[in-house]
């Protein structure tokens, strides 16, 4: 099925995938700019690496909350280099795509017309799909995962039809890359060299042993890392994640299926295919396994609840080389080749058309809320640059990653404590979604908290939220403000903010420093103005007050420190601050005693 690589075939490999290159081109089209919040959680992970800082979440703090290492140098490579990481991340994804694309392709290469017409429909098929064209762009590692997994197929592929395995490191580097993607991969390792050695026979096992051990080493050397630098056995990521439940299992049946149902013309020409060209299941076998074992973990785990089914994408690169060397096997026959062209024909139209009304892969088309968060970071880091407050948040990719600033992760995914204290009824909730504990949080004294989506909210939409906003001392502690960012454009944020934190207000002996942002309540708004200086800006002649116990206009003056006119009064423990006609930007207002007056004689 597959011969030895030349130079002569590659001119033909590349013009059989250029017709899907070119349909996943147009297709990724339809999803950008997605971006996958959890992509930029491993990307301040590089970020900070090429820093120099490690491969850490936060300074003075060591948790691996990434599960995709080899993704997470790779960007960082490229970002070295110079490279935006947003950018690296898409440039790896759609150069991981396209391999496997091309490896789809490639696995049908011959003289023949017929066959490498058959590789181009494969490819073809794969490159309507929305797991493969979404995942392309969101910035996660699902296109390594696409590209190391087609890398061992052919390989394998390549075994089974000269019926030996004469050099295991071919078909064993891509598994260790594969390993070193995702801490799951050894499943799709274990499927692959069980389909290997069913079509091979028992006397291939000490050279599917000889596979096994070669990807087994990078799982090896992986978790020796992991123990020497992180102290764990699991990604931090896995804890907060992955629980065995019944809701787990009925969710994962309900992702299975419904993938099923939204990308059934590829897997129902697949299952006519293996009917059809049922006496070449050989090189299908190694395939096979992957989308019975993986499958199998899929279902267990309870799926995912990332747009467009991620965790379908291996599925579908397995179903991409049982539909080559099926659509191959059935074209070497005229009379098949009849029937079957215009059967795999339909089913690319029928799959275009399940495409494009898919909601998951519309989610994709509609999810923007990472670029919120980025308004919402620039923002943030700009104005407390200096001094570094801890932001406490449930968007823990877009929020710490665009603002720089050390950060809490209210669902754990980045916090050892909550990744090994999860609450008594973990495993039944929403994947990734599960922990919190408002006590813990609050003893981490953050200094701005933001509850929910980028916007933030007045309510918790998790646990951690929840709990904190039940909590007396928070209320007595934190201040609900908006804050505008306006870099690349305006979005407003509710935040709260802790009255006695590093941005919170100072008192000593000479008096009280109240920082602008304090004020921003109402239509008014936290800002940057346009030397950089964060403060709150005012409307015409707008009034806003802060209580604070222990004031009065007898005793204490105050004064605004602003670039336009504003007044500051103080009456019934309040300071009041007013702007002039044309409003007024104050960064802070400082509350100081009266000089004391000598009576009169």
């Amino acid at each position: 099925m597959l011969e030895a690589v030349s130079r002569t075939h590659w001119p033909r490999t590349l013009l059989a995938a250029a017709p899907a290159l070119l349909l996943l081109a147009l297709h990724i089209t339809l999803y950008q700019p997605f971006f996958a919040d959890d992509a930029l959680i491993s990307l301040r992970y590089a970020e900070r690496f090429v820093q120099g800082l490690g491969l850490t979440w936060n300074d003075g703090e060591r948790v691996e909350g990434y599960s995709n290492l080899a993704w997470v140098l790779a960007t960082a490579a490229l970002h070295a280099l110079g490279m935006d990481l947003i950018s690296a991340a898409r440039v790896l994804g759609i150069i991981g795509m396209s391999g496997a694309l091309v490896c789809v392709a490639r696995c049908t290469v011959s003289d023949k017309r017929a066959a490498w017409a058959a590789g181009a429909l494969a490819a073809c098929g794969l490159a309507l799909s929305g797991p493969l064209a979404v995942w392309a762009v969101g910035g996660l590692e699902q296109a390594f995962i696409a590209l190391f997994l087609a890398l061992a197929l052919v390989e394998a592929a390549r075994c089974i039809e000269s019926s030996s395995i004469s050099q295991p490191w071919r078909c064993a580097l891509p598994l260790a890359a594969l390993c070193l993607t995702r801490p799951d991969s050894p499943v799709l390792v274990v499927g692959l060299l069980a389909g290997l050695l069913s079509a091979l026979g028992w006397r291939a096992l000490p050279r599917v042993l000889i596979i096994g051990v070669m990807a087994a080493t990078a799982v090896g050397a992986q978790l020796a890392f992991r123990l020497a630098y992180y102290g764990e056995w699991v990604p931090n990521s896995a804890r907060a994640k992955l629980a065995l439940s019944v809701d787990r299992l009925i969710h994962g049946v309900i992702y299975v299926l419904d993938a099923g149902l939204h990308l059934w013309p590829l897997l129902a020409l697949a299952v006519l295919l293996l009917v059809v060209a049922r006496r070449a299941w050989r090189p299908m076998a190694p395939a096979l396994g992957v989308i019975a074992l993986w499958t199998l973990y899929v279902t267990t785990i309870g799926g995912d609840i990332f747009p467009a089914r991620r965790h379908i994408v291996p599925v579908l690169v397995a179903v991409g080389f049982v539909l080559a060397v099926g659509l191959r096997v059935a074209f070497a026959v005229t009379r098949a080749r009849s029937v079957l062209l215009p059967l795999a024909l339909l089913s690319l139209a029928l799959q275009i058309e399940l495409t494009t009304s898919d909601p998951q892969n519309m989610l994709a088309t509609t999810e923007r809320w990472e670029w919120d968060g980025e308004v919402v970071g620039r923002l943030l880091g700009r104005a407390y640059q200096a001094e570094q407050p801890l932001l406490a948040v449930d968007a823990a990719g877009c929020l710490p990653y665009f603002s720089r600033l050390p950060a809490l992760d209210m669902l754990g995914i980045n916090d050892k404590f909550l990744a090994s204290h999860p609450p008594p009824d973990f495993g039944h909730g929403r994947v990734g979604h599960e922990l919190g504990n408002g006590e813990y949080v609050m003893s981490r004294a953050p200094d701005l908290v933001l509850p929910c989506l980028p916007q933030g909210a007045s309510h918790g939409c998790y646990r951690s939220g929840r709990e904190l906003l039940a909590r007396k001392d928070f209320r007595d502690r934190y201040r609900l403000v908006n804050f505008e960012g306006r870099e690349p454009y305006t979005f407003r944020s509710q935040i709260f903010a802790r009255t006695d934190g590093r941005i919170g207000i100072r008192s000593d002996a000479r008096g009280v420093n109240i920082p602008g942002h304090f004020f921003a309540i109402g239509s008014a708004v936290t800002t940057l103005d346009a030397a950089g200086h964060v403060g709150v800006l005012l409307k015409s002649g707008q009034s806003v007050g802060l209580r604070i116990a222990g004031l009065s206009h007898e005793q204490w003056q105050a004064r605004a420190e602003s670039d336009d006119h504003a007044q500051v009064e103080l009456a019934e423990g309040q300071v009041i601050l007013t702007a002039g006609a044309h409003g007024a930007h104050v960064r802070r207002v400082w509350v100081t005693r009266r000089e004391a007056r000598a009576p009169r004689p």
